[in-house]
């Protein structure tokens, strides 16, 4: 089923007049009743061996889905995480179930070179949530795994400093980078030199305007070797941005300058979100919607400025409650998955609410 059926009748809001197909946007006043649905979703579609593995995204080739399927659930675990007050039991169960997954190195596609950095990066990620989270019960093994994922995505660094998604990029080196301070803040080390290559390779692919190229140097992204058009680059540089200034190789102020392209260009990922592509002119590709989304979502809590923040919470606040399906869950890609769609759904829509909700 992939997690796109749902037998049951659909919610009383689901009828829409003129529907613009199989969103339908939800108010305020729905978030918790979107919370209830996303959560119900991932905890009905998580397999026996505590993973979720409805996703048949394989660029990459069928020999790259294990890691798909461990990124997949890190996530899920994650958004489950997030809305742990909706049922605790439960989602204290599926995390618990989750962790198993994680630590079980044979889900691991180790000869992969496609995906197995998400697989390795969201682990961490998981690691550094459950190290905080009040359900956890294994927190030592949850630590002692993270050291060696830490270990695993430092020998899978290149020599320029950079990380590939099936061919060296700015943004999957980014997303390392976030998973590395994630876990650092969580007492678990990670050393300096992984992190300050990194950056140094970051900053090759930056423009003076701000944008990053699609890929390393020597890989010509729309004509340019450094930078982008910013069409093109608008949905990554906040996550580009965000690892530098990590890094400390960036200021808030050019934070603020990627948040805000990214919100005025966001027209261009939402009008190909569920394309299993990369869509219209300027390369953007649906199954880097949601990705964006919560690249962007991690560098709006990172603003100092606590006006300018809440300003971008509200705006995020809102494309998130635009995009629900008829039945309450999240998708991009088809290829990604409603699972996957979901988890992220959950985790921006969690950190765009005002506090307390």
């Amino acid at each position: 089923m992939r997690s796109f059926e749902r037998f049951e009748w659909l919610p009383d809001d689901a009828y829409l007049k003129e529907p613009d197909g199989t969103r339908v946007p939800r108010k305020l006043d729905k978030s918790s009743w979107l919370a209830r649905r996303g959560v119900d979703l991932l905890l009905v579609n998580q397999r026996e061996d505590g993973g979720w593995d409805d996703s048949n995204y394989d660029f990459g080739g069928t020999d790259s889905l294990p890691n798909v399927y461990v990124s997949g659930t890190a996530l899920a675990a994650i958004g489950l995480m997030e809305w742990r007050d909706v049922d605790p039991n439960r989602i204290d169960g599926a995390v618990e179930n989750a962790l198993n997954y994680l630590l079980d190195e044979s889900n691991i596609a180790a000869k992969d070179r496609n995906e197995i950095v998400w697989a390795h990066a969201y682990r961490l990620i998981f690691f550094e949530h459950y190290l905080r989270y009040s359900g956890a019960k294994r927190k030592k093994e949850a630590r002692t795994k993270a050291i060696e994922v830490v270990k695993t995505l430092s020998d899978l660094q290149l020599e320029s400093g950079a990380w590939r998604h099936e061919y060296p990029n700015p943004f999957a080196t980014a997303s390392v980078v976030h998973a590395l301070f994630r876990i650092k803040d969580a007492k678990v080390p990670t050393g300096k030199k992984i992190v300050d290559k990194a950056a140094k390779a970051l900053a090759t692919t930056r423009g003076d305007d701000g944008t990053f190229s699609y890929g390393m140097p020597g890989r010509r992204s729309r004509g340019r070797s450094r930078g982008a058009a910013v069409e093109a680059a608008a949905g990554r540089m906040p996550t580009c941005e965000l690892a530098l200034l990590m890094a400390g190789q960036s200021s808030q102020e050019r934070l603020r300058h990627a948040l805000d392209a990214s919100f005025k260009h966001h027209g261009l990922l939402e009008a190909i979100r569920k394309y299993d592509d990369h869509a219209d002119r300027y390369g953007n590709g649906g199954f880097f919607f949601w990705y964006d989304l919560y690249g962007r979502t991690e560098a709006i809590e990172r603003v100092k400025d606590t006006s300018k923040r809440e300003g971008y919470r509200k705006k995020m606040l809102q494309i998130v409650l635009d995009l629900p399906e008829i039945d309450g869950g999240f998708v991009d890609s088809h290829e990604l998955g409603k699972t996957y769609g979901t988890a992220m759904g959950l985790i921006c829509l969690k950190a765009a609410l005002p506090t307390g909700q």
